[in-house]
């Protein structure tokens, strides 16, 4: 029922084989003695992935492994303890939930490195569904997360599986049968369908659906930088919306532009130093998706969605764009960006809902940020911050802190 795979050795479950799971229970059961959260040899593991990652020879050149790395460091950690304890309730201690089941969403490889450390911090063991459409990244990832494994201590060597199975709703249904908690990414389609698949009545579901996210840009800021800060901006705007080929959760679509100013040529002067940040970083746009972009731009215009577009580059599309509580039915990514013009933030407002995720600012003050806040209200983005951090992963993710999400309380009197 199971076998090894060798290039990636991970177990997988034959579906054509009769359902037996005794040796997933076993490991279920397996209590490691260091199911307490932030253990000496959980931090461990997650600070020699980091090593590893920033030995790797390429590194420097992917952006999303660099601050995967820096994220998984003896410091960053250490700071991160502090705080989930700081946020303990009085009279309660903390105890893992058990096992993480983890569907990571395919877009981004590196989230299930991410959730995966959050999981053995917390105490847990981690069971992670690796999908046959894993990207290159995220299959060197896998080998070296197991590279690690191998060598930490073995209470943490036996506390993760990377599984793979066809999708099929009987094996779903068998292995969640053994989680305390399911962890699921996707859209809204994959991630419904597999909500609806059984699990324990214990078992809490953590659900990352459809996300899409903005920046909003201060014209005055941007007016105020010299060539290189443009640069710069520039260069970080990049990173935000095409490290993942603008297909993340948080990786920009809508460009607002704030406050009153010649804003036609500010527009051209920061796509084009997009564009050319692009063309430093050799992103490249295969020649399908850039028709794709310029067929969805041409019928925005014949419904009046956009009055008009910019062909800036290959990597650059951008469309002037009529309603910001509006969005294209079909996202195609790849650099294409809807610009809008507003007298200040606090108008985004009527942009927000239950769909965006992040929005990255330049050149706002605290009072102007709250002000949107709260004309938002319940509709604010999940998450605000700076330019160049929109992809910037934390255990605070979608309005959830999934270090709680994975643990839960014991009163005690």
């Amino acid at each position: 029922m199971t076998k090894m795979t060798a290039d990636i050795r991970l177990i997988k479950i034959d579906g054509e084989q009769p359902v037996e799971f005794a040796w997933l229970e076993a490991w279920r059961s397996h209590r490691p003695v260091t199911a307490t959260p932030f253990s000496k040899p959980a931090i461990a593991a997650c600070v020699a992935l980091s090593h590893t990652l920033f030995s790797m020879p390429d590194v420097k050149a992917r952006p999303d492994l660099v601050a995967l790395a820096y994220w998984l460091r003896q410091a960053a950690i250490e700071t991160m303890e502090q705080s989930f304890h700081a946020e303990l309730p009085a009279k309660c201690k903390v105890v893992p939930r058990g096992v993480i089941l983890h569907f990571p969403p395919t877009n981004v490889d590196t989230v299930l490195a991410y959730t995966w450390a959050l999981t053995v911090l917390s105490g847990n063991r981690a069971a992670i569904r690796v999908s046959d459409r894993l990207g290159e990244t995220g299959r060197q990832l896998v080998i070296q997360m197991l590279n690690v494994l191998a060598k930490s201590e073995e209470s943490i060597a036996r506390s993760t599986l990377f599984l793979h199975w066809d999708h099929d709703d009987r094996l779903t249904a068998a292995v969640s049968a053994l989680a305390d908690v399911r962890v699921v990414w996707g859209g809204d389609a994959s991630v419904s369908k597999l909500r609806a698949v059984p699990a324990t009545p214990r078992c809490r579901d953590v659900l990352f659906p459809d996300r899409r996210s903005m920046a909003a840009l201060s014209l005055k800021a941007y007016l105020s930088l010299d060539s290189a800060g443009r640069d710069q901006l520039a260069d970080a705007f990049f990173v935000d919306s095409l490290t993942f080929d603008q297909m993340a959760c948080s990786s920009p679509r809508l460009l607002a532009w704030i406050g009153d100013s010649n804003v036609e040529s500010t527009e051209d002067d920061f796509l084009a130093r997009v564009a050319a940040a692009a063309t430093r970083r050799r992103y490249d746009v295969p020649l399908g998706q850039q028709l794709a972009k310029q067929t969805l731009a041409a019928g925005a215009l014949m419904d009046g969605l956009a009055t008009q577009w910019k062909h800036v580059a290959p990597s650059v599309l951008a469309l002037d764009w009529v309603d910001v509580a509006v969005e294209p039915a079909d996202w195609v990514g790849g650099g294409l960006f809807l610009q809008v013009r507003l007298d200040c933030l606090a108008e985004l407002a009527s942009a927000c809902g239950s769909r965006v995720q992040t929005l990255a600012v330049h050149g706002f003050t605290a009072s102007e940020i709250e002000e949107l806040i709260i004309a938002a209200g319940e509709r604010s983005p999940d998450r605000i911050v700076p330019f160049g951090k929109a992809l910037a992963f934390d255990r605070i993710w979608d309005g959830l802190n999934l270090l709680q999400e994975f643990t839960r309380l014991v009163h005690c009197p």
